[in-house]
């Protein structure tokens, strides 16, 4: 049994939720995939919220972090910046 911290009780899936919620209503017909993983190691640093292909690592992540982090990926998601 281990005793890592889970995030579960942290909201992680209410944060999940939102940012498929808000990511459908700010980009309506692109194709966003969020999707939940396992534990990544770092529960201890509260809900992760990974952003590939950017490379982008949110830590602690609360709800009121969500519009915070689609603002982060806008420009590649609306075409705007070239993927690298």
């Amino acid at each position: 049994m281990s005793d890592r911290k889970s995030c579960a009780p942290s909201n992680s899936g209410e944060i999940r939720l939102q940012l498929k919620s808000r990511a459908k209503q700010r980009w309506p017909g692109v194709p966003v995939r969020i999707s939940q993983t396992g534990c990544l190691g770092v529960c201890e640093e509260g809900p992760n919220v990974m952003v590939y292909p950017q490379n982008l690592w949110f830590r602690q992540v609360t709800v009121a972090d969500v519009d915070r982090i689609l603002d982060a990926v806008e420009d590649f998601v609306s075409g705007t910046e070239e993927s690298r």
